[in-house]
């Protein structure tokens, strides 16, 4: 393979359609729940010190998950003695991501870049509603190998950059110290729907230690939302979820003709696939208004606006969403 020895201003057709081939490669390392090799990412970690120009840990601990790491960490470097520790984790990630970085953004022209980091980066990056650490951040690794594997640039940095990719093959999320390293592996399972994290009834990715994350397609959802059989589920419990996008998933599971109808709504107007309901809770004398509609980004999916009071037609439940007196075509 031929090394690039000047600024590259372009990708040849063949680097270009190298792309979902990058993607693909490095979405599997991010999602892989195999166990790591944990002495070749304690390889990779003493290597990223290195490069830090700090000397090792004395010592790596592994743990079972990323609430593990973050907990024990913190703890033991105040036990340690807290003016000790010489924010080792800005060090090593300045040392190894910003001397990459800035080595491959300076050989490389802006619309390569652009292109790389759209394509291969930015896929890998909406894979994931959180980036915690280790192979959790692939994204960054897919955008610079790609340089290095794929289009043949030569730099100085690339030994950091193996240091890097070292712990993003082989751990989790990880907390340096100048005394030692916290680190876990991989979630022991993923579950996933249409590439977004998604499990009805548990845990969306879970670790070893029983810590994880419930998810319902992608948006992070408190435990019982995920727990819950949809039928079990009490429609009352819409008012008082304040985000909107947990309540949108909250009217997906239970689902907005069986939301509807057991709160009771008053259809007051409807345009098209826009409804305005008044629906009437127990708990609450006031008036509470919803504007039920097709999500225009899912547009499987129904979704249910709390508006205000005083909107008694769909022209001003729209401006009210919308914030504007102005009606739009559609909401967003």
């Amino acid at each position: 393979m031929a090394v690039v020895r000047e600024r590259l201003t372009a990708l040849t057709p063949e680097q270009i359609a190298r792309f979902p081939e990058w993607v693909e490669k490095w979405t599997r390392i991010g999602l892989s729940t195999e166990p790591v090799d944990r002495a070749a990412g304690e390889e990779g970690i003493r290597a990223c010190y290195r490069h830090a120009k700090l000397p090792p840990p004395r010592i790596i601990f592994w743990l079972d998950s990323p609430l593990a790491v973050s907990l024990a960490g913190p703890i033991a470097a105040v036990a340690i003695e807290l003016y000790r520790n010489k924010a080792v984790g800005s060090a090593v990630r300045s040392a190894v991501g910003s001397a990459v970085r800035s080595a491959v953004r300076s050989a490389v022209g802006s619309a390569v870049d652009s292109a790389v980091d759209s394509a291969v980066r930015g896929a890998l990056s909406r894979s994931w509603y959180d980036s915690l650490g280790g192979h959790m951040w692939a994204a960054a690794s897919a955008y610079w190998s790609f340089f290095r594997d794929v289009a043949g640039m030569e730099l100085d940095e690339w030994d950091r950059l193996a240091a890097y990719e070292a712990t993003v093959r082989n751990c989790g999320w990880w907390w340096p110290h100048t005394d030692f390293v916290m680190v876990c592996g991989r979630p022991r399972a993923l579950h996933l729907r249409s590439g977004r994290l998604h499990r009805d009834g548990g845990l969306a990715v879970e670790y070893p230690d029983g810590w994880g994350v419930w998810s319902l397609n992608g948006v992070t959802v408190p435990q019982w939302l995920a727990e819950t059989p949809a039928e079990a589920l009490d429609p009352q419990g819409l008012v008082k979820i304040d985000n909107a996008q947990v309540r949108s998933e909250f009217v997906r599971k239970v689902g907005a003709e069986r939301l509807i109808h057991q709160l009771g709504g008053k259809q007051i107007d409807r345009r098209g696939d826009y409804e305005l309901l008044r629906l009437e809770f127990p708990f609450e004398p006031r008036v509470v208004m919803a504007l039920k509609m097709l999500n225009p980004s899912v547009p499987e999916l129904w979704h249910v606006e709390f508006v205000a009071p005083e909107c008694d037609t769909i022209d001003k439940a729209m401006a009210f969403r919308n914030g504007t007196k102005a009606r739009p075509n559609q909401l967003t």
